[in-house]
């Protein structure tokens, strides 16, 4: 439980900081242009600020894409999970089967 509790600090942090960074930086910008193409000239050109806000953005994404894999690897190794699929799956195959025979008696 302990293990992951910084990454989860931190990226409560970065998700409550991304969206008002993100704002902020995008309205000094150019009216004509829509944020992602600013956001991107401007880190090519070298703003840090720009850099900042993509970073922080990638670390939310990379963050998310770990705490997937990670529950999905939990599932998947729990056995009540594995019990409740194959339950689902015998059901799967029993259904169309018996439906086929209801339907061929009431044709």
């Amino acid at each position: 439980m302990n293990k992951y509790r910084i990454p989860a600090v931190i990226s409560l942090i970065f998700s409550l900081l991304a969206p008002l960074l993100t704002f902020l930086f995008v309205v000094q910008g150019n009216a004509t242009k829509e944020a992602f193409g600013y956001i991107t000239e401007e880190m090519s050109a070298g703003n840090t600020w720009a850099r900042i806000v993509v970073i922080i953005h990638v670390f939310l994404v990379g963050w998310l894409l770990f705490l997937m894999i990670k529950g999905g690897i939990y599932l998947y190794q729990s056995p009540k999970v594995k019990d409740t699929v194959k339950n689902i799956l015998v059901k799967i195959k029993t259904s169309p089967s018996e439906g086929s025979n209801q339907d061929s008696k009431s044709g």
